[in-house]
Parts: C-alpha cells; sequence; structure tokens
C-alpha cells in the first residue's frame, strides 16, 4: 500500500485522515462526498498533483497544508472553508484546475494574486455569496489562458462599478465563462459572444447591449448562450440565426427585447426562452418545421400574434411548450399533434377558441401530456370523451372558458400512469441544459461548475383561492384540476373522489347539481375544495373531516343544508366560505341547528330537485284528494245527499 499512486474512496462515511498519513506515493485522491472535518493526514502527502475533496466538512486545518506539495488539481468545493481565498493560494503556483466554490469566503480577493500561475487553465469561486472579486486594480496582465471560469453568485469589481473584468478580453482559449448573478452593470463587450467557445452565462445581473450583432464579426461557437434577467433592450437581428449557428440553448427571457423573433437555427437548437419581453408578430415558421431538434419553447407573456403554432410544424422533439399571456388565437392546430412526445402545454390567457379536439387525447394524440393549462381563453363545448386515455396527466387547467357539459366520469383515471413512476416526467431543464447530447464538447461540463443550478420549470397554479409557483418537487408531485368558470352542468362525478394523490379539485363558478359526493373521503391527499357558486344540495358529507390536509374547502353560494361538521380541519376553515347556503347550521356558520328540523316544504328537504318530480307530486297530491272524497260519498248516503244539496244551492246562488 505505501507504493499505491492512485486512490478514490469517494462517497463514503469516512471522518478522519490520520490513517492515510502512511501513503506517502499517493499522486491522485478522491475523497469527495465523504464527511471529513479535518485534512490533517493528508498534509504529510508531499507527491499528490490530484486532490479532490468536494462536498465534505471541512473548514479549518487547510491554509498551509499544501505548502511541500506541487498540485496542479485541487477540487474543494462545497465545504465549510471562510476566511480570505489569497491565503489558500500559498505554493500552488503549479496550479492548472482550482476548484473553491460553494464555500463561506468572505472579504476583498484581487485576481491579480494569481498572474504568474501560468498553468491555470480552470478557475471556479461559484457561491461564495460574501467574497468580493476586484479583477480591475491594481492593474496586471494574466500569464494564463483560462479555459474555465466561473465567478458566478460573487460580487465582481463592485469597486469598478459591476464592469465586466477587461481582462477577459485577452482570454482567447475560454470555452465557458459564467458570471451570472455576481452584480454586473454597463455593456457587455461583443467580444465574448465570438472569443468563447461552448457557453456564456451572465443571467441575472443590470447589462445591456450597446452595439449590435453583424455578420461582419463573423460567427460564433457558442453552444449555450444565457444572458436572462438583465437590462437588454435591442432588436434581434433577422441574421441571429447565422450569426450563432451552433446554438444548442439560448436563454434571453426577462428583458425588454422587442420585434420579431427571427430564424434561429432549428436543426441544432434544443432550448429557446424568449419569454418576459416585448416580442411581437407571429411565430416564425422556420423555427418549428422539420428538422426542428427543439424540446423547449418558452416564449410567454410577451405580445406575440396568429395562431398558436404556423401551418407545418413538424416539433417531434418537443418537450415543453409555453405560449402563456399572449394574443394568439383561432382553435388549436392539428400540428400539435406531431409533437408525440410532449409533457407540457401551457396556452393560457390567450384569445384560443373553437372546442377542444377529441385527437388530443386519442391514441394517435398526445397521450404523454403531463400538463396542460388552457386557463382564460374562449373554448367551448364539452370536454371529449376521449380524455378517458390521459392516464400521465396530472395538472389539468380549463378555468375560466366557455365549456359545457357534464364532467366526464373517467377523469378518475387521471393520474395513475404518473403515480407509478414519479419521476418520467422531467418537469426541469437545467440552465446548460445538461440532458442535451453535445457530441465531442464539454459545453455543460459539471465537473467545472459551469451552469450547475437548475432552472426548474415554473406553472402557476391557482389553488386555495391564490395564484401560487410550483417548480422541481413540489410540481412533480402536484395532481390538481381546474374546471372553474365554465357553463359545466350535471352532478360531480363520484369517480373523482379516487383520484390518487389528488391535491387540489376546483369546479367553482358552474352549473353543477346534486350533492357532494362522499367518495371524497378518500381524497387523503387533498389540500384544496372549491365548489363554491353552483346548485349543490345536501349535507356536507361528514367523512371530509378525515381529510387531515384539507387546509382549504370552499362550499359558498350553493343549496346546502344541515349542521357543518366542526371536526378536523373544519374549525380552520372562515364562515365566508359557507355563505350563501341560508340552511346551514352550526358553529361554523355562527347559527343554532333546530333540534326537531321538521320541514313541510318538500322543495326545503331538497327532494324536488326538478319540474318533473314538483309536477308529479303536485298531480298525484290532487288524484289522492278527489278518489278519497269520491270514495266516502259514495259509503255515505246521508252525507252524499247534504253535499248534493249543498252543490244544488250553490249552483242556484251563481245563477
Amino acid at each position: 500500500m505505501r507504493s499505491l499512486a492512485e486512490l478514490r474512496i469517494d462517497g463514503n462515511q469516512l471522518r478522519t485522515t490520520d490513517w492515510i498519513a502512511n501513503l506517502t506515493a499517493l499522486e491522485t485522491l478522491d475523497m469527495s462526498y465523504n464527511h471529513l472535518q479535518e485534512i490533517k493526514g493528508i498534509c504529510h502527502l508531499n507527491r499528490l498533483k490530484s486532490l479532490k475533496l468536494q462536498m465534505n466538512e471541512i473548514g479549518s486545518g487547510v491554509v498551509g497544508c499544501f505548502r511541500e506539495m506541487k498540485l496542479q488539481e485541487l477540487d474543494m468545493r462545497n465545504n465549510l472553508l471562510t476566511g480570505n481565498i489569497g491565503e489558500y493560494l500559498q505554493n500552488l503556483s503549479e496550479i492548472q484546475s482550482l476548484q473553491l466554490g460553494y464555500n463561506h469566503f468572505k472579504g476583498i480577493f484581487h485576481l491579480s494574486l494569481m498572474a504568474n500561475f501560468s498553468s491555470l487553465k480552470a478557475l471556479v469561486l461559484s457561491n461564495n455569496i460574501e467574497l468580493r472579486i476586484e479583477t480591475e486594480f491594481p492593474s496586471w496582465v494574466p500569464s494564463f489562458q483560462l479555459e474555465h471560469l466561473a465567478l458566478d453568485n460573487c460580487i465582481i469589481n463592485k469597486h469598478s462599478n459591476g464592469k465586466i473584468p477587461t481582462f477577459l478580453l485577452g482570454q482567447r482559449s475560454i470555452l465557458d465563462l459564467d458570471l451570472s448573478g455576481s452584480f454586473l452593470s454597463g455593456t457587455i463587450p461583443l467580444e465574448l459572444f465570438y472569443s468563447i467557445s461552448n457557453s456564456l452565462s451572465l443571467r441575472k445581473n443590470s447589462l445591456e447591449i450597446v452595439e449590435k450583432f453583424s455578420l461582419e464579426n463573423g460567427t460564433s461557437r457558442l453552444g449555450m448562450l444565457d444572458f436572462s434577467d438583465n437590462q437588454i433592450a435591442m432588436q434581434l437581428p433577422s441574421a441571429f440565426g447565422t450569426i450563432f449557428p451552433a446554438l444548442i440553448y439560448l436563454n434571453m427571457s426577462h428583458n425588454a427585447l422587442y420585434g420579431h423573433i427571427p430564424s434561429i437555427g432549428p436543426d441544432v437548437l434544443e432550448v429557446l426562452d424568449l419569454s418576459n419581453n416585448h416580442l411581437e408578430g407571429v411565430i416564425p415558421e422556420s423555427l418549428t418545421t422539420f428538422p426542428s431538434a427543439l424540446k423547449y419553447l418558452i416564449l410567454s407573456n410577451n405580445k406575440l400574434q396568429g395562431g398558436l403554432l404556423p401551418k407545418n410544424s413538424s416539433m417531434f422533439m418537443l418537450l415543453h411548450l409555453d405560449l402563456e399571456n399572449n394574443h394568439l388565437e383561432g382553435n388549436l392546430p392539428p400540428e400539435l399533434r406531431k409533437s408525440t412526445m410532449l409533457k407540457i402545454l401551457n396556452a393560457n390567457n390567450n384569445k384560443l377558441s373553437g372546442t377542444i379536439p377529441s385527437w388530443l387525447f386519442s391514441y394517435e394524440g398526445l397521450l404523454e401530456l403531463s400538463v396542460i393549462l388552457f386557463k382564460g381563453n374562449h373554448l367551448e363545448g364539452s370536454i371529449p370523451k376521449e380524455w378517458c386515455n390521459t392516464i400521465n396527466l396530472h395538472i389539468l387547467d380549463l378555468s375560466n372558458n366557455s365549456l359545457s357539459g357534464n364532467i366526464p366520469d373517467c377523469l378518475s383515471d387521471f393520474a395513475n400512469a404518473y403515480f407509478s413512476n414519479l419521476y418520467s416526467n422531467n418537469l426541469y431543464f437545467p440552465n446548460g441544459i445538461k440532458r442535451a447530447n453535445i457530441p465531442d464538447q464539454n459545453i455543460f461540463n459539471e465537473s467545472y461548475g459551469i451552469n450547475k443550478e437548475s432552472n426548474e420549470v415554473t406553472i402557476n397554479i391557482t389553488t386555495k383561492g391564490t395564484s401560487m409557483q410550483y417548480r422541481g418537487l413540489p410540481l412533480e408531485f402536484y395532481i390538481g384540476i381546474d374546471l372553474s368558470m365554465n357553463h359545466l352542468s350535471g352532478n360531480i362525478p363520484l369517480n373523482l373522489g379516487f383520484v390518487p394523490g389528488l391535491k387540489s379539485l376546483n369546479l367553482s363558478r358552474n352549473h353543477l347539481r346534486g350533492t357532494i359526493p362522499d367518495t371524497f373521503q378518500n381524497s387523503l391527499s387533498l389540500e384544496s375544495l372549491d365548489l363554491s357558486h353552483n346548485y349543490i344540495n345536501g349535507n356536507i358529507p361528514s367523512g371530509l373531516t378525515q381529510l387531515s390536509s384539507l387546509s382549504s374547502f370552499n362550499v359558498a353560494h350553493n343549496n346546502l343544508s344541515g349542521e357543518v361538521p366542526y371536526t378536523g380541519q373544519f374549525p380552520t376553515f372562515d364562515k365566508s366560505f359557507f355563505e350563501g347556503n341560508p340552511d346551514l347550521c352550526g358553529e361554523a356558520v355562527e347559527k343554532k341547528c333546530c333540534t326537531t328540523n321538521i320541514t313541510f316544504g318538500l322543495w326545503k328537504m331538497d327532494i324536488i330537485d326538478s319540474p318533473i318530480i314538483y309536477w308529479s307530486f303536485v298531480f298525484g297530491s290532487f288524484a289522492t284528494g278527489f278518489w278519497a272524497t269520491i270514495a266516502v260519498l259514495m259509503w255515505n248516503s246521508s252525507l252524499r245527499e247534504k253535499w248534493f244539496s249543498a252543490v244544488d244551492h250553490l249552483i242556484t246562488g251563481w245563477n
């Protein structure tokens, strides 16, 4: 063992390093993903060239430890290191890759201290949120040519008003650069777009672009470009796709872009996010036609017009389509059925009209859909019976449309397949679209921490009377149905109580009748149930008190009667959730219930619920009284004589 040159014992439960001090021949050591709190034993390994200690609990004993070593690679990300980074640079002049991100460094670090680190290729200081990095003074000229630089979520050049480091303009070998969330301001030098080979992330800053992209500057080799959440006000050039022919991931969301969407290399582009801008016009046909490689198309919160998709769209690889809050109109286009892998379809708050096509969930349709959001459109007609095939669906929002007819009983199959495989839906994409298969490139290299934060898909869901954002695991586990503000009629299907994992059900503001199904007591995950503003009658089922997760229950403005349960979660519900039901009583509505609760009007007892039953009762009562009178007169002669005498007298009086 004393002659051992390479040792990899990552991912264990190790806490100490004393035992390793005798392995003096070690040149490569990987003890990542353990529970180390000290590295005393490692300090004796003078031949070490590569040391990986990421994801431990090391907070002290590091400064001076590497004095006798000639380390070329040091990775101590995700530890508890503190103090000034400069103290850790002693005797690291031969370092090629230095990764100290996700620690607790503070103070000011002048990057000029590394000017003579001529072998340096990769520097990662990400997510040291109190670390100030100054690159502009004192003046210096680096002797290195970086390939990977990640200074995201630090404070860069506060002394220089957040200026993008000028030394970068002399770096000609950079593959990946991440300066996101670093309080940068001012203009972005266009040279960066052409000198960096793989990925550039400048998101979450206050940057602007003054110069215009032009073919005169040549073409960019970038595969990933993210300058979302900035202050960039510009019109994208029509030749944008020619200037950036290699883009796989493009995110310019949350800026002030205007004008039309240009043609952007659809044959290689997998992720396009231009949401939250001021873009107008139609979605370009060149973006959606074959051979489109798009997997994520996110254009929400703009001013786009025209149809939901251009004619001849053929996005066979599409997983996520988000066109929320635009001015799109017309019917749901048949081109959608070509996107058979589609999992998320968000067209909330547009001007879509017509009926929901049955092919949407036919066996040749979009059976992979997990999320459908059509809220706030002009859709009409009934919910197709083909929705019985929606075994993968787990979020459905058709609220605020003009849908009519009954709620399909088959919605009990809702989310069945989803619950058998919770993580099959992939409802997120990383900032660096790490899922992209990029041959022979290292664009999104996690080992250098580039773009490793997840940028989960975010969905606005109205639940408990409030619009809330869901992302990440909460979204993965969310099961919800919202059919509110339509013209749906009939009874509430009993099978809705058997939807597995249902968390939110909103059927408010429709024309529903009948009673509240007792089967809802089986919905043990239910958190929000809104049945308000309908014509529902009968009692509130006592079984609902067993739902310990139920935090919002609204049945206001119906025809409910009887005593409101007051156990379980019910004492926490505001009495306004029961208003508009004058026959409800109990402590929940602050109204005493009558002990003999006898009601002579059958309509008060909710027995009469239709005109047919009502008139049947009237005519039945009349017939019973008439024939009873005839029978009495037939059997009692004296009474019969008196009856006829009275009738004759009455007729004579009228004449």
